[in-house]
């Protein structure tokens, strides 16, 4: 499975729709021009499984962040999250590790046998944040938060630890933190819409048969477990007041169900 990762930048302004009984008029319409940038090309670097990607404006250029392997399998041992970086969005520094190089972190995290997955970048005031996670089974597990205060310095990287440890414990029970896409912005800073995803045996035979298309309708009846869809992740926070109408349809996966949701 040879992916790579592709960055398209779209810039459209539209007047909005006038009423059925509105009597015609002629708009302006801006026509941009659509160019596609390659980040990284699988099928001319070693780079072979590319996937996860986020993208952001920090300082001077675009940062893309993804987890990569020379393998073409997902979960595979030697899996770590990449950077690559670039002034016009077109032209796009080589991949390097983002947060186990030395050449890139303050304190850079070893990953010898595990995986990295996910990079979740925030532009927050005047640095650039990402969540992401290691599954290395060692002293280096857990959930991670990369600091970076100028475009050309070094990562500061932080395990994440809730009471010193790096897997929280609720009732009694051991939970794996797995950060995902989509952070919400807000007017005043930044939430995020949780995802929250259970290994039952239900989950572990969708995981194992490759039914992955089955698990959104099991996490929506696996609530008595703790398990949250994104969906009703943005509900929760619209109806708290936390995130504005126009953001929930915006990250809704199923915007048809959102739109109703919104309308009732």
């Amino acid at each position: 499975m040879a992916r790579s990762i592709h960055c398209i930048l779209l810039a459209l302004a539209a007047s909005p729709l006038l009423a059925a009984d509105a009597p015609w008029r002629g708009y302006a319409v801006y026509q941009p021009t659509i160019e596609r940038a390659v980040v990284c090309d699988a099928a001319d670097q070693p780079l072979r499984y590319n996937h996860d990607s986020s993208v952001a404006w920090f300082g001077d250029r675009w940062f893309c962040l993804w987890n990569a392997n020379a393998i073409p399998e997902e979960g595979e041992p030697g899996q770590l999250n990449y950077v690559s970086t670039s002034h016009d969005g077109l032209t796009w520094s080589a991949p390097r590790p983002a947060f186990s190089d030395p050449g890139l972190c303050v304190n850079p995290v070893p990953c010898l046998k595990g995986t990295q997955w996910q990079p979740n970048l925030l532009v927050v005031k005047d640095q650039l944040w990402c969540l992401w996670s290691q599954n290395s089974k060692d002293e280096h597990n857990g959930c991670y938060l990369s600091v970076l205060a100028t475009p050309g310095g070094l990562w500061t990287n932080r395990l994440l630890t809730w009471n010193g440890k790096a897997d929280p414990v609720i009732d009694g029970k051991a939970f794996r933190l797995f950060p995902t896409q989509s952070p919400v912005q807000l007017s005043t800073g930044r939430v995020l819409a949780l995802e929250f995803l259970v290994n039952t045996p239900a989950v572990a035979h969708c995981i194992r048969e490759g039914k992955t298309y089955m698990l959104p309708g099991i996490m929506q009846t696996g609530k008595n477990v703790g398990m949250i869809t994104m969906d009703e992740s943005l509900r929760r926070l619209y109806v708290e007041g936390v995130i504005a109408r126009d953001e929930v349809l915006f990250r809704a996966d199923d915007k048809v169900q959102m739109t109703e949701f919104l309308r009732s």
